[in-house]
């Protein structure tokens, strides 16, 4: 059965340079429109997507509702399950339940433990601030480093799903460095055939 195909910004103009070539080939244009959508959808199966979201949640109970339809979907398209993050999260809890790969490499020097209350919190943060200023950007790249081989080296080749909380606790000090480590793994991630 065929459907109509409404496609946005195929105005007059490119139907009309479009009914020219069709004529000029002896083809009609749903003909050609379809060979364009063929291939493409050809290309799009023989090349593995990469995608790098940040997602913004409003409280922990948002967040584990996230992770369990995430996991829901990595269990769906047979991806390498994987995180990395502090230990003592409710986050990190639950996706080791579910059986992903904690990637994390011990010690973890960026973990705050919400739960504690806000003083407690205030004063982890403070000294949190204190050793990411001691920490140069180097080592802090290094450890995301170690992190991304780690996951990438136990995926056995499989494509990588990673729930990674790395950078939000580093960008709780330090915003600025949370985005330059953002862009690394964009950069490092363009030549793999992995999903970080």
């Amino acid at each position: 059965m065929t459907r109509n195909l409404i496609v946005r910004g195929f105005d007059d103009q490119v139907h009309a340079q479009l009914g020219e070539v069709a004529n000029q080939r002896g083809v009609s244009i749903n003909s050609i429109v379809k060979d364009a959508v063929d291939k493409w959808l050809k290309q799009q199966q023989s090349q593995a997507p990469k995608k790098h979201y940040l997602i913004i949640y409003s409280d922990d109970e948002s967040m584990l509702g996230l992770l369990k339809s995430m996991d829901r979907f990595a269990k769906e398209g047979d991806f390498f399950r994987s995180f990395c993050g502090p230990p003592d999260s409710t986050s990190t809890e639950l996706l080791s339940k579910l059986n992903w790969y904690n990637g994390t490499v011990e010690p973890y020097c960026y973990s705050t433990n919400v739960q504690e209350g806000k003083r407690q919190q205030t004063q982890m943060q403070m000294q949190m601030q204190m050793q990411m200023q001691m920490q140069s950007q180097k080592n802090i790249m290094k450890y995301c480093g170690k992190v991304m081989d780690n996951i990438a080296n136990s995926s056995n080749g499989k494509q990588v799903c990673c729930m990674d909380f790395l950078i939000n606790d580093i960008a709780k000090s330090s915003l600025k460095q949370a985005l330059t480590i953002e862009e690394v793994y964009r950069f490092r991630n363009k030549g793999h055939d992995r999903t970080i």
